[in-house]
């Protein structure tokens, strides 16, 4: 690779953003840029489908010898379910409901809000769809978001209502949903789509949604009591813990060859690597620990996190938008051409996600290696979204 940045492609517009943030609805992203500017203007808190890329076509480039880096242990190898999978142990801040990071508000900074009442969400089909092409099918993420919205409504104002229509939607979920090794619960896209590098056949399945699924399922135990929610949120954390991949089954984790976890947003072989769904995924890794206290948990949450830190730089890119995931336009920029012919980059607005949810690890930890990495990803792009 070239030491000399490449010249910088053209910035999208505000326009174009908006037009983008729309878009990429389909993979959970209703955000639009307005609430990226705040933490690219403030840095991290310190208390409590698929394109040709057109935003940059610079290589990485090597670290100047004046960035420092908090040091951080060498990971130890603990088994589960008989893989060994590298860990360094994190401490973690307890943090108030209002303040964990599973979003399901405006933008993904957002505080949970409630906007809409119990007779809209019952004109909510059971299982939301989404359209892609001239297909549409079920897109669990959006239904196991507005399982949480619902949850959240009814935490606000005590109206049963919303807790009947969450028990709709987690019902359908469960219908629905495929089941793995040790009755596990898979949640099932119904449509074809391509994501990253990946091009995926229905039913697939992905650890951005069982993250999602994983925290709507700890919330509604710590809501109600009742037993039957805490049996299903421990039935979709078995799928964190099923890392023994097959061909003939869902799968949503793996174990890379050097040892390192990851939940994937786009289950595929090659991986894709997709940072923004694997830090979905860890928001639901968080939750249930908090609630459950499992040691299981804290052992994976720990494990990914480690991926986290060890592979920081490869999806940063110096001077540039961070990679979207670890596959595709990184691998062609290495030379892998006529595998990836057609890769996905990146862009601003996946460069802002990152932001917000390195931030969030931050927040979780008080790790200074996270505020470090903010740091650095925050330098590679000034965040002009004129």
């Amino acid at each position: 690779m070239s030491d000399q940045p490449s010249k910088r492609g053209p910035r999208p517009s505000r326009r174009h953003l908006l037009a983008l943030g729309a878009s990429l609805g389909l993979a959970g992203c209703m955000d639009i840029t307005s609430g990226f500017e705040k933490w690219r203007q403030d840095g991290p808190a310190t208390t409590s489908t698929n394109t040709p890329a057109a935003t940059s076509t610079a290589t990485p480039q090597t670290e100047t010898a004046t960035e420092t880096e908090t040091e951080t242990p060498e990971p130890v190898e603990e088994a589960v379910n008989g893989v060994p999978i590298k860990r360094t142990e994190f401490t973690y801040r307890e943090l108030p409901y209002e303040e964990r990071p599973q979003f399901f508000g405006q933008y993904r900074d957002a505080k949970p809000q409630c906007d809409k009442t119990v007779s809209q969400v019952n004109e909510l089909p059971d299982l939301i769809p989404a359209t892609v092409g001239d297909h549409t099918g079920h897109f669990p993420l959006r239904t196991t978001r507005w399982l949480l919205r619902c949850l959240h409504c009814y935490r606000e104002s005590g109206k049963q209502g919303y807790l009947d229509r969450a028990e709709e939607f987690s019902q359908a979920l469960v219908d629905d949903a495929a089941i793995g090794p040790n009755d596990g619960i898979y949640f099932s896209y119904r449509l074809d789509k391509a994501g990253s590098s990946a091009d995926l056949k229905a039913p697939w399945y992905s650890g951005m949604c069982q993250g999602v699924g994983l925290s709507a399922y700890t919330y509604f135990h710590e809501l109600t009591g009742d037993d039957k929610y805490l049996d299903l949120a421990e039935r979709v954390f078995q799928t964190f813990k099923s890392v023994k991949r097959t061909t003939d089954g869902p799968w949503t984790t793996m174990v890379d060859p050097n040892g390192y976890y990851w939940v994937e947003e786009y289950p595929f072989e090659p991986p894709t690597h997709v940072i923004n769904g694997k830090c979905i995924g860890i928001w639901g890794l968080y939750d249930y620990w908090l609630h459950t206290e499992s040691a299981e948990a804290k052992l994976l949450l720990d494990a990914t996190l480690t991926t986290v830190q060890n592979y920081a730089d490869h999806w940063r890119v110096h001077g540039e938008v961070s990679y979207y995931g670890l596959d595709g336009y990184r691998r062609w920029q290495l030379g892998q051409t006529d595998r990836y012919p057609d890769p996905y980059r990146g862009n601003d607005y996946y460069h802002g996600v990152h932001l917000i949810q390195i931030d969030k690890l931050y927040k979780l930890t008080g790790d200074e290696f996270f505020k470090q990495m903010w740091e650095r990803y925050k330098s590679d792009d000034p965040g002009d979204m004129s």
